[in-house]
Formats: C-alpha cells, structure tokens, sequence
C-alpha cells in the first residue's frame, strides 16, 4: 500500500473535472489538471485500487461498465463517504498509451508540487490533508523502483541548468522527474533543471530540445575528463 499525502485539503471537483489546476508550490512540474484523472483511470485498468481522502471526507474510485452504441465502456466512478456512485465523464480508456509507473510518476508530481511526502503503509482520514492510498501488487512494484522515475539522490555535478550523475541510462530528466527516453543509453544521467515545456502527460514537447541542452552542457564544460568520455 503506497500513500500520498500533502498538507491542504484538494478539492473534489479538481479530481473529477478537466481543466482544474491550482497548485501551492513555487514552480509545479505539472499544471494542465488532466494528469491526475489519467492516473486514476490508468490505476483501475491494471486492476489497483484508490482512495482519496480530502481532508475527513474519503473518494473510492471504482468502475461501472456501461453500453455506448453497443460497446461497453468501463466508466470511472466514485463514491463519496460510501454514498451512491457518481459516474465520471471519463473511462479506463484514458491514457490509454500510458504504463502503470506513468501513474505512479503523476501522483507523485502532485504530491512533490504541494510539498509533500511518500510512503508505504496504512493511512486514515485527517483533517487538513489530502491523501491518496493506491493498494495493489503491481503498484508496489513500481513504487519500490520508484529511484528509475524520480531523482532522489544528489547530482555528482552541475554545468549550467544540467544536472549530471555519474550512471548510464537512456532516460532524461527535468525537475528530477522522468520525461524522455532516448533510443540508446547514456555513459551519464541528465537532469534539467531550468525550464522545459512538456506535454499534458509530462512528456517533452520538443523532442530534440534534451539532446540540444545536453550538447550545450558539453560544450559550457571544462571537466577535461568528462569531456574525454563524452566524446568518445
């Protein structure tokens, strides 16, 4: 069982609608308001199981199979406090492209916006917090390589916005969350940590932009002996 938990009480509506996003931290990674119902929908698709508790009211979310033009559809749904269920406007079609960790990765950059904190165990209702539970094989899982999606360790060194760790690895960074992977890997691990516009599901939105800092980055350096193994 993994929980999400940040101080401040998120309001339902920003959970079940589009287009709501108000965040408290300096400078959000996220801020389209889309990321947290694509998680949500991702989750019940892979069959995991998530509450929200916004302050000491509880959210279950769950699915209700309806027809549309004869075709059944898996329809998020919710219940508040274990009252009737409300049918979402949205299905577990959504993200339909994304993996489990992406929803992991999401809800995480939540939590990490609001100055939160993340951890396994059990949790209850407290006024004041928002919390999110995630039960399910799978997820824990993903949260316990949690390190291959979101940087939680210090930069070896720094040129510029560009953070550099001394690992190989295909997947570049921004803000210490995942955003890209490049086709093969890296002698290094890359960080951005200036400014870079990603999409709604915090991909980058120009793809050659990570490739172009990094060359920047190598060309701002004078570690002689990074620029050696760069080069090579």
């Amino acid at each position: 069982m993994v929980v999400f938990e940040n101080s401040g009480e998120i309001d339902i509506l920003s959970i079940s609608s589009f287009g709501v996003s108000v965040k408290e931290g300096d400078s959000p990674i996220g801020f389209f308001g889309t990321g947290l119902k694509y998680a949500i929908a991702v989750l019940l698709r892979h069959k995991q199981k998530i509450t929200a508790y916004c302050g000491l009211t509880e959210v279950e979310f769950h699915v209700i199979k309806r027809p549309v033009r004869g075709v059944e559809f898996s329809f998020v749904a919710m219940k508040i406090n274990g009252g009737e269920s409300q049918t979402l406007g949205f299905t577990t079609e959504l993200g339909k492209g994304w993996e489990l960790w992406m929803a992991y990765r999401e809800i995480a950059c939540n939590c990490k916006d609001e100055n939160g904190s993340i951890h396994f165990g059990d949790a209850t209702a407290e006024a004041g917090k928002t919390k999110f539970i995630v039960r399910g094989d799978l997820f824990d899982v993903v949260a316990q390589n949690a390190d291959q999606f979101i940087l939680n360790d210090d930069a070896d060194f720094r040129i510029g916005s560009i953070e550099v760790r001394k690992r190989g690895g295909n997947a570049f960074f921004y803000r210490g969350v995942r955003v890209q992977e490049f086709g093969k890997p890296g002698l290094y691990t890359y960080n951005q940590t200036g400014f870079l516009e990603l999409t709604e599901d915090r991909t980058v939105k120009q793809q050659s932009m990570p490739l172009y800092d990094i060359s920047r980055a190598v060309m701002q350096s004078k570690d002689k002996r990074f620029l050696r193994r760069s080069s090579a």
